[in-house]
């Protein structure tokens, strides 16, 4: 096996892996980098990506790609368990609006407090949005569209039109189970348009092939035909059913670790970035540090001065454009 962490801030998920692999008798390789080491290395891997997608986890995984290859062509990788099976906080949004639209200051702070005061944010403005297409935008969208009208140049149709269109495309005109719709375009949006281009790219790049289990096309078709209770449970359970399968086959240390209580409804860790340090603050490392903001500037539909309108500092200015770090948490 194969892990990732950093060994200077935060949560380093290279120790989960290690207690994993112990109650598994797995061998395990651990990659370890640190702050420094992952904010002078993104401008590069960015700009071989080729496209701005704002993922944190994209230098993550062009060095875990890189140790992989060292020793092996094939791997399998978790990919693609999240979307279609309501991994995410925000499928936990969808599966509540109906009940947390009544309270919306209340369901907010309960978001604060067990995701984090992103999350909270993004659940209230979900939770004021009654069309679906405008909430699975909502739901989606790290930057606010008008944000992305400012820095980005589309010479197509308005941020948020063309939100709408992306989503309402998966959706369908009637919607009987409104979580295993936010599903279906999730696992077309997001996985297909973000992680996987990602994964395949570095993966390519030094020669490594990622195999996606979780992504057969018969088990996303079955999976995709099950009621969304089995994915998020009427209590807000993550994963219920995946995780209900899992505990019986992992040892009893490692299911009550990643099937109990807490893992169901608690914050999701994995591919994790510190970027409350890197990214929040005056003074953070993001700040101080202007290396991963010049690959967006090789891209010309990224306007830099309109970014930089209200603060002179573009690499300030731009770090919206990083959003997913905020999504993560």
């Amino acid at each position: 096996a194969f892990a990732i962490g950093f060994s200077d801030g935060g949560v380093n998920e290279a120790d989960a892996a290690r207690r994993a692999a112990t109650e598994l008798r797995v061998p395990l390789d651990v990659v370890e980098t640190t702050r420094a080491g992952y904010l002078g290395g993104w401008s590069e891997a960015l700009a071989q990506l080729s496209e701005p997608v704002a993922n944190p986890g994209l230098r993550l995984v062009d060095l875990l790609c890189r140790r992989v290859a060292r020793s092996h062509k094939v791997v399998l990788t978790g990919q693609g368990a999240d979307e279609p099976l309501g991994g995410y906080p925000r499928h936990l949004a969808e599966r509540l609006y109906s009940i947390g639209r009544h309270s919306r200051r209340l369901s907010g702070a309960a978001a604060r407090a067990f995701l984090g005061p992103e999350a909270g944010r993004r659940i209230s403005r979900v939770l004021t949005t009654p069309d679906i297409i405008d909430r699975f935008v909502q739901i989606l969208a790290v930057i606010p569209p008008a944000d992305v009208d400012r820095m980005v140049r589309s010479p197509a149709a308005p941020a948020l039109e063309l939100a709408r269109s992306a989503v309402g495309r998966w959706i369908g005109a009637e919607v009987d189970d409104r979580l295993n719709a936010l599903l279906r375009v999730d696992a077309r949006l997001s996985l297909a348009d973000d992680l996987l281009i990602v994964a395949d790219h570095f993966s390519m790049r030094h020669g490594v092939e990622l195999r996606v289990p979780f992504l057969d096309l018969a088990l996303l078709e079955l999976v995709e035909r099950m009621p969304s209770g089995y994915k998020v449970s009427l209590l807000g359970e993550r994963k219920w059913l995946y995780r209900q399968a899992a505990r019986e086959l992992l040892p009893k240390a490692l299911g009550d670790a990643l099937c109990g209580w807490r893992a169901r409804v608690g914050r999701k860790h994995g591919f994790t970035v510190p970027t409350t340090e890197i990214f929040a603050g005056g003074n953070s490392a993001l700040v101080r540090s202007t290396a991963w903001a010049r690959a967006y500037a090789l891209h010309d539909h990224i306007s830099v001065a309109e970014g930089a309108r209200e603060d002179p500092r573009p690499q300030r200015a731009l770090h919206s454009l990083v959003g997913w770090a905020s999504a993560v948490a």
